[in-house]
């Protein structure tokens, strides 16, 4: 299936008057709003029609072909290699990785047998328990917690962009479960975090790569989660009233070429002592707002997740393909 033929599948009958931005900023520009006396039906935001196709292509195909990425390198913009050590990759992300292979090769005569195995896979996911302890001070739990996660992010993409109407139905009817999964894994890691640095009267020791990866995949996974499902509903109804969530979800403010690189991160570790723990973060409206600001001095090499954050935040005018040299990174 064509990228054109998925959008067109997407999209029911919003005219394409608006631009994504408008929708995307919306929740951001509220202020004024609020000043003001609330009619007889009380105070309603103003909901912005189906944006412009052109505004939504990258990070469509960014989401789009996570689980073909997934299949080709074994991660994705939200899934790193080496999260997983020794080789140990928990099971629900080695049946995710089988079926994102399957997309590759997707086709009338086994799609059938496709969404069964997605079925089967998500159902198991949402009945599982494994995410209701938030309160676990267990790295391995929060592992296997963030795999499930994971490969339940995947499946609903699969849905989505690979299926049918009664696929994307089917994961429609999901989304308030999947975003209330990936907020209880974000509390879960939270709450483990409060306790390691409550536990103890020393300062805290700074936290290594691999703790960041932990929690730099954790809050990306939870960012696509809820990403995914703003997308399709600014596609299938016009206008998505989940911005807010969005724009509150946490990020990290350390480089975003760590993620690549354990060598930045070092450095930056280096060079900004007194910064030990894990919570140099921002929220998502304030890091796009803080990139928007900044003076445009030339091209810009953002990480593809930096790009994808501006651009769910509002319309970032350096957020050009011909100002990002390096935002195909991870799309093939």
């Amino acid at each position: 299936m064509t990228e054109q033929a998925n959008l067109a599948g997407w999209h029911l009958s919003a005219p394409r008057t608006s631009r994504f931005s408008q929708d995307e900023t919306a929740m951001l520009n509220l202020s004024p709003f609020f000043l003001t006396p609330p009619g007889p039906l009380g105070r309603l935001p103003p909901l912005a029609p189906l944006p412009e196709y052109g505004d939504l292509s990258w990070i469509f195909n960014l989401l789009r072909n996570s689980p073909l990425a997934f299949a080709a390198r074994g991660e994705t913009v939200f899934i790193h290699k080496a999260l997983f050590r020794d080789d140990k990759v928990p099971g629900p992300l080695l049946s995710a990785f089988g079926i994102s292979a399957a997309c590759a090769s997707l086709n009338d005569r086994n799609k059938a047998i496709l969404f069964q195995a997605v079925d089967g896979q998500v159902n198991g996911l949402l009945a599982s328990s494994s995410f209701v302890n938030t309160n676990s001070t267990s790295n391995t739990r929060l592992l296997e917690d963030l795999a499930r996660m994971q490969a339940l992010v995947l499946y609903q993409i699969i849905r989505l962009f690979y299926g049918g109407v009664e696929q994307r139905a089917v994961s429609e009817q999901q989304a308030f479960a999947v975003r209330a999964q990936a907020l209880r894994l974000l509390q879960s890691f939270d709450a483990d975090a409060h306790i390691e640095s409550g536990s103890s009267d020393a300062s805290p020791s700074p936290q290594t790569w691999e703790g960041w990866i932990l929690a730099e995949s954790i809050r990306r996974t939870v960012f696509v989660a809820f990403k995914l499902y703003t997308l399709y509903a600014a596609f299938r109804y016009g206008y998505c009233v989940e911005t807010t969530a969005l724009a509150m979800l946490p990020v990290s403010t350390r480089p975003m070429r760590a993620w690549y690189s354990r060598e930045v991160y070092d450095d930056w570790q280096a060079s900004s002592p007194g910064t030990a723990g894990s919570g140099d973060t921002t929220t998502m409206g304030i890091f796009a707002s803080s990139m928007a600001m900044r003076p445009m001095t030339g091209p810009l090499d953002l990480d593809n997740f930096e790009r994808a954050i501006c651009q769910s935040a509002g319309e970032v005018p350096f957020l050009r393909p011909e100002n990002v040299p390096g935002s195909g990174r991870l799309i093939k």
